[in-house]
């Protein structure tokens, strides 16, 4: 239960590496991100950790991304924030065998993705909403790339998983019950 007025309820970095591992991050609050800031020109790996919880008032409802994050074998439910219930990406991304479930933003319920790069690998993606666009990912002029994933049971008014402004690639897939 952690705040702050402006950015990163948690961790605010803008010029080191942060490496986090088998954490939890429940309940925290920012105006953007939630949990973690990441500026330009720095690194964030986030392996085996839960993040529950955690609000963002505008950008990234646990992760505003302006450098390079990846995240792994993490569990992220319930976060909300007005882009990108999870995450908000501006430069590049990579989550791998994690599983995003009842996140909640107003454009891209997991990620916005904004002009740079997301890619999901082998990750389980469900009930995620945005009431908007994109019940799974927003992007914006960037690109997407969903790799050997599962996405079911999302919902947005348009793209119940995608909402796309520019390039997405999916390979070996799965998308059930989305709208």
């Amino acid at each position: 239960n952690n705040s702050a007025s402006k950015n990163g309820g948690v961790n605010y970095n803008n010029k080191y590496t942060i490496t986090i591992s088998k954490s939890e991050f429940m309940g925290n609050i920012a105006n953007m991100g939630g949990v973690n800031y990441i500026g330009n020109n720095t690194m964030a790996s986030i392996n085996q950790s839960k993040m529950i919880n955690n609000t963002a008032k505008s950008f990234g409802g646990v992760n505003v991304n302006y450098g390079y994050l990846e995240v792994i074998s993490s569990n992220i439910f319930n976060n909300t924030a007005v882009r990108g219930g999870v995450n908000y990406n501006a430069n590049t991304l990579i989550i791998s065998k994690t599983t995003m479930n009842e996140n909640t933003a107003t454009h891209g319920g997991v990620n916005y993705n904004d002009k740079l790069n997301t890619t999901m690998i082998d990750s389980t993606l469900n009930y995620n909403k945005a009431t908007e666009n994109g019940g799974v990912n927003y992007n914006n002029n960037g690109r997407i790339q969903i790799i050997k994933s599962k996405l079911n049971n999302n919902i947005a008014k348009r793209g119940g998983v995608n909402y796309n402004n520019n390039d997405i690639a999916v390979a070996n897939s799965t998308f059930n019950n989305n709208y």
